[in-house]
């Protein structure tokens, strides 16, 4: 019993010392990616490069180089362009509603708006059910 006692805590100190060391390493690798702006992601997958053999990295950066350049076509062309340019949109007219204000003549978000109308709406009903009530 004491030898399974005595692995045991061997074990837990070893694990110990392995988690300390991984924060250590954490926290050195935050600081390395603020102080050079090194993506993070990017910096992992360095780091899984970095412990291939040469024959698989070799054999990785072949299928990159092949399928690279048609990723990045299919992901640019995936952007949404703004629906006008800065010239071409549209302005304001004599005939559209300027947006709501307060008596400061700040603008009143349009969700308090409806707030505000709606309690005005449940009070109108309220007065005219209890009214046809009596």
């Amino acid at each position: 019993m004491t030898d399974l006692i005595d692995k045991l805590s061997q074990w837990q100190r070893e694990q110990d010392r392995a988690n300390s060391i991984s924060a250590e390493i954490r926290q050195d690798k935050g600081q390395f990616i603020e102080e050079t702006g090194v993506n993070k992601k990017a910096l992992t997958i360095f780091g899984q490069l970095h412990k291939m053999d040469e024959e698989k990295r070799a054999d990785f950066f072949r299928t990159w180089d092949e399928h690279i350049e048609d990723l990045r076509v299919h992901w640019d062309n995936q952007s949404t362009p703004d629906m006008f340019d800065a010239e071409d949109a549209p302005e304001m007219t004599d005939g559209d509603e300027a947006p709501a204000t307060d008596e400061d003549g700040n603008v009143v978000p349009f969700d308090v708006e409806i707030d505000e109308e709606s309690a005005a709406f449940d009070e109108a009903a309220d007065k005219a059910f209890s009214g046809a009530a009596e």
